[in-house]
């Protein structure tokens, strides 16, 4: 599998499940999608977008291509099971 940015990749068993870490990159759209649409309100309340619409998810993704955020996925087979991501403060 390849990955957004070079060297950045870890595979580790997690209960019965082979997961992947690896930097999201602007082809995991659909399947971030699919995984934050799975989530408990509670589980998105903090995040600034709305990443529970294609438009966020979107937004999300020029965010990563600009290096706004950065965000690592863990993918199980073809289906992302967790994220994290951290935004950059416009601000200096």
């Amino acid at each position: 599998m390849t990955t957004s940015r070079q060297g950045f990749l870890r595979e580790l068993d997690v209960g019965p499940r082979r997961v992947e870490l690896r930097y999201m990159a602007p082809g995991d759209a659909l399947a971030m999608l699919a995984f934050s649409r799975s989530l408990k309100p509670h589980d998105l309340l903090f995040l600034p977008t709305d990443i529970t619409e294609i438009e966020g998810i979107n937004a999300w993704v020029d965010d990563i291509l600009t290096g706004a955020v950065a965000a690592i996925v863990a993918v199980s087979g073809n289906e992302i099971v967790g994220f994290s991501s951290v935004a950059r403060s416009a601000t200096r």
